[in-house]
């Protein structure tokens, strides 16, 4: 517990300069890998490699920053759970759970005698097998990010195993105590390890985090509504803070601290509140993806790769193959076709944080020795390096569209094509985003769905936005200037943007980042003055509503009117008083 509580502690001359060497190395990769046009997170893990204690030596002793790597860790496991958004996945949902659990199944299944062979174990080979079954988060969401797929068929399905698996990858960690204690190596070790858990405290501990689940989902949202009320930035300290007590919590009970941090992003994922949350985190994700896969990395022994490549390439082509195998079968037993359910399982064919997380935490607890653990990282490694490969590959895969869908389903919600999502042969409807729903919000919102528009309303006051859930309006809780919010929102399929806040400063700001994410959206706000107006037509507002001028042509016709009215009709003598 003592060394959970020390984990954002990095002080000192040598820890200082580690870290500098760990960001300064970190950095200089991604530069390269972007010249290259590769993803930036292999390069992290071959340069913790290089810089580690068994290749040049640079960070000598990784232990320096070992507390801001799990620092780094738990706030990546917050935000891969905070990113978890159930409702991307409501088409096909149950086809999706049972897709994760049989493909998770069988990639455990035939990487077990495979893990096996290589470890010489039982309870090594089979650890290894449930970490390498549970699929990467961070690299496939980026893919499918970045190729605009995210919300394709194949891509939802992709994205559903992978949340799934998240989740069955929580079991996995709470399995880990009674793996250490089939493998004879759950001797009591240092309090914080989190693994040392005696046999009878197994169901108080599995009960504690049920009771931390159960009681997470009642006083959350109302500590976030207590937050999102004062404003500013409460919410992401108190959000922050509610990780961190997670994971403290998570490793007293005798798990991972990375397991409680996971948790409590994931409640966090149904409150209103995960929008403005995950904006003001995704920045920062970057960075502790650096520092995470980085110090990962220093933990691959290169004069022990050397020595047992064979044991590497092995294990990387058997993973490759078992995942895409597992996956691909699960997914079209299941109702997918066969090229969407090629796509998914090519997309999430590396391994990743939770692997990580888990064979870190089973050389802790001594299932794994240094060797294996280091064999198997490295394995990760390279099927994240390879990860672009093996999807060009499944891309160009002409000959699977060939092949049959699962002759016992007659039809699937997971074999709708891209262009079919929507269920009919209807144009989409236009959306329209609307920031603030002030009276004026309010009056443009009532105008366009008349009209027949789509509307989403972006808004920070918590009372409106739960009013408006309540009588089923989408509203997405969030500042209309952040990118987070702006994509939570659907801003990149979105037809119109309309800022109705009275606030000019934040109104420059959303226009800046509406325009940075979608150059071609109708954009049309309110402003106070003139001078404002044209600073918003510089930035890119399509159109510009100035108070004092609609006031002052609102205020003229209505006064001459009136003024007409009595000059016409003079009002009736006042009777005079005695």
């Amino acid at each position: 517990m003592h060394e959970v509580f020390q984990l954002a502690q990095v002080a000192g001359g040598s820890e200082a300069l580690d870290l500098l060497v760990v960001l300064a190395t970190a950095g200089a990769v991604a530069l390269g890998f972007a010249r290259l046009r590769l993803p930036p997170v292999p390069g992290y893990l071959i340069a913790g490699a290089v810089i580690g204690p068994s290749a040049v030596g640079l960070v000598s002793t990784p232990q320096t920053i070992t507390g801001l790597g799990q620092l780094s860790t738990i706030l990546l496991m917050f935000i891969v759970g905070l990113q978890l958004d159930m409702t991307r996945v409501r088409l096909g949902l149950f086809s999706i759970i049972w897709a994760a659990c049989l493909a998770t199944a069988l990639t455990a299944a035939l990487a077990w005698p495979v893990a096996w062979c290589l470890t010489g174990s039982l309870p090594a080979g089979l650890t290894i097998a449930m970490a390498m079954s549970i699929a990467a988060t961070a690299v496939p969401l980026r893919t499918l990010e970045q190729r605009r797929e995210l919300h394709s068929t194949y891509g939802r399905l992709a994205f559903g195993i992978t949340l799934f698996q998240d989740l069955l990858a929580v079991g996995m960690l709470a399995l880990l105590p009674v793996l250490a204690l089939w493998s004879r190596a759950a001797a009591p070790t240092n309090e914080g390890d989190g693994l040392s858990v005696p046999v009878g405290r197994g169901a108080l501990a599995i009960a504690g985090i049920i009771a931390l689940v159960l009681v997470g989902r009642v006083l959350l949202p109302r500590l976030l509504r207590a937050a999102g009320k004062v404003g500013g930035e409460v919410l992401i300290v108190v959000s922050a803070a509610v990780a961190l007590g997670a994971a403290v919590l998570s490793s007293a009970l005798g798990f991972s601290p990375e397991l409680g941090a996971f948790l409590a992003g994931f409640l966090l994922a149904s409150t209103p509140f995960r929008h403005q949350i995950a904006g003001q985190l995704i920045p920062m994700r970057d960075l502790f993806l650096a520092v995470f896969f980085t110090v990962v990395g220093m933990s691959i022994p290169l004069v022990a790769f050397v020595d047992g490549w064979w044991v590497v390439l092995v294990g990387f082509v058997a993973l490759g193959v078992v995942k895409v195998m597992g996956i691909a079968a699960a997914s079209w037993a299941l109702g997918a076709t066969p090229r969407f359910a090629l796509l998914a399982a090519v997309t999430l064919a590396p391994a990743g944080e939770f692997t990580l997380i888990m064979l870190a935490q089973a050389r802790a607890a001594g299932v794994l020795d240094e060797t294996q653990g280091g064999y198997a990282t490295a394995v990760v490694g390279l099927s994240i390096i390879a990860a672009p490969l093996i999807v060009r590959l499944g891309h160009a895969a002409r000959w699977v569209d060939r092949l049959p869908c699962a002759p016992w389903l007659q039809s699937s919600a997971l074999r709708r094509g891209h262009e079919d999502e929507s269920g009919s042969d209807q144009p989409p409807t236009f959306h329209a985003i609307i920031g603030g729903f002030g009276p004026v919000g309010r009056a443009v919102a009532d105008r366009l769905e008349r009209d027949g528009a789509r509307v989403t309303v972006v808004e920070l006051n918590p009372r409106t936005v739960e009013r408006q859930v309540k009588v089923g309006r989408r509203v997405v809780y969030g500042d209309i200037s952040n990118p987070g919010v702006l994509e939570s929102a659907g801003l990149a399929g979105a037809g119109a943007v309309i800022l109705t806040a009275p606030d000019d400063e934040a109104m420059l700001r959303a226009c800046e980042a509406v325009r940075a994410m979608n150059p071609t959206v109708f954009l049309a706000v309110r402003v106070s003055v003139l001078s404002i107006a044209l600073r918003a037509r510089a930035i890119g507002a399509d159109h510009a509503i100035i108070e004092e001028v609609v006031t002052a042509e609102a205020m003229a016709d209505q006064v001459v009117r009136d003024v007409r009215r009595r000059r016409e009709t003079p009002p009736a003598a006042t009777p005079s008083v005695a």
